[in-house]
C-alpha cells in the first residue's frame, strides 16, 4: 500500500514541481520536508498545490487506516473483489487508493505524461556493460 500511495504523491508533487518551475535547472527548495517549487501564484500552480496537500493529508497513515476503512480486528470493512491477487485485491480496492490514482490520471492525461517510460528504459546496474563482468 505504501508504494502506490509513494507512487500517487511522487507524481502529483511532480506535475506541480512541473508546472511552477518554469526554470529546470534551478534545483528546488526544500521547507519543513515539502517541496515548494517557484513563487508565482499561477491558477494552475495553486490549484496543483492545494491538490498536493490534500493528498498528503488525506493519504496519510491515519488516514488510509482509519476506522472508516478498518474494523477493530484489522479487517478491512470497504467491498473488496478477489480476484486471486490476496493484499494487492484489498489495496486495489481501497477508497482513498482508487480515488487517488483517478486523480492523478485526470492529472497525467492533462499534461501528457507518458508514465511508462520508464516501464521501457532499461537500467544498467553498476559495473555492467555489454561484456559479462568477472565476477571471480
Amino acid at each position: 500500500m505504501g508504494l502506490r500511495i509513494g507512487s500517487i504523491l511522487g507524481t502529483l508533487e511532480g506535475i506541480w514541481a512541473a508546472v511552477a518551475k518554469p526554470d529546470t535547472k534551478r534545483a528546488p527548495a526544500l521547507d519543513d520536508g515539502g517541496v515548494h517549487i517557484g513563487t508565482g501564484s499561477q491558477p494552475e500552480t495553486e490549484r496543483l498545490k492545494g491538490l498536493v496537500a490534500k493528498a498528503r493529508n488525506e493519504l496519510r497513515t491515519e488516514g488510509v487506516f482509519s476506522r472508516q476503512y478498518w474494523g477493530e480486528d484489522g479487517v478491512w470493512v470497504y467491498d473488496v473483489q478477489e480476484n486471486g491477487g490476496g493484499w494487492k485485491d484489498v489495496v486495489d480496492a481501497h477508497p482513498l487508493i482508487r480515488s487517488w490514482e483517478a486523480v492523478v490520471a485526470e492529472e497525467v492525461a492533462k499534461v501528457g505524461l507518458d508514465t511508462g517510460v520508464m516501464d521501457r528504459t532499461e537500467v544498467k546496474r553498476l559495473g555492467e556493460d555489454d561484456e559479462p563482468a568477472d565476477r571471480s
